[in-house]
Order: C-alpha cells, then sequence, then structure tokens
C-alpha cells in the first residue's frame, strides 16, 4: 500500500505517529492484501497475453468447434464465481 492509504492518529505526536506506523508496516491483513494486489497484477497481464494469443484462434480452421476455448471459458467462468463467493463476506 501507499503512503497515502497510512493511519495517522488524531492526536498527531511524533511518538503515535511512530507507533502507528510500525503497527500498519506489521500488520498481516496489510501484508495479505499485498500480497493479493501483486498477485492480481500479475493475473492480468498473463490474461492480456493470453486474450493477444485469442486473436489468432479467428484464423484456424477449428475456430468453431475448438474445444479447448470452449473449455477455458467455462473454467474462466467457474473461476470468477469462485472469487465472487468467496469475497462475499
Amino acid at each position: 500500500m501507499n503512503d497515502s492509504s497510512r493511519f495517522i492518529p488524531e492526536s498527531g505526536d511524533q511518538e503515535s505517529v511512530e507507533k502507528a506506523d510500525f503497527s500498519m508496516q506489521h500488520c498481516p491483513v496489510i501484508q495479505q492484501a499485498n500480497n493479493v494486489v501483486r498477485s492480481s497484477k500479475e493475473t492480468r497481464r498473463a490474461l492480456h497475453q493470453l486474450r493477444q494469443s485469442l486473436m489468432n484462434c479467428e484464423t484456424c480452421p477449428a475456430f468453431g468447434k475448438c474445444e479447448l476455448r470452449e473449455q477455458f471459458s467455462i473454467q474462466v467462468d467457474q473461476a470468477i464465481t469462485q472469487i465472487n463467493e468467496e469475497w462475499g463476506w
């Protein structure tokens, strides 16, 4: 997370700021959130590269009956559903 997301105590005294900064640096939620953000960036990059590759499918003679594309589409839909269910507090 960046500096703009840091919690600054209302008191504003240096000791409170240092304590808050220390606790934020060691917060397991922040660490996990950073892991998710980093992972999602890698996933978006990989999906972009895959999308670029899939553009070649349109010239493939088997385009209309491609089981690989159909199966992959089903897997993506299932993954999105699982993420939505997991996130649905």
